[in-house]
């Protein structure tokens, strides 16, 4: 917003798509790294011992 009035906002979509598709087209669009998913950890629960709900009251 520019003093109260929206800039922009109707070709906003339009302007961005069609950044994408000349770059597409060109060949010099960036692509995003996939991130690496790491390994869930396991051996934080060894050391759990498991009570009787009671004596936790």
């Amino acid at each position: 917003m520019v003093e109260g009035v929206e800039q922009f906002r109707a070709n906003t979509w339009a302007r961005c798509h069609r950044f994408i598709q000349w770059h597409h087209k060109q060949g010099t669009l960036k692509t995003q790294a996939i991130p690496q998913v790491q390994e869930p950890r396991t051996d934080i629960f060894r050391n759990l011992v498991l009570r009787p709900r009671s004596t936790y009251w």
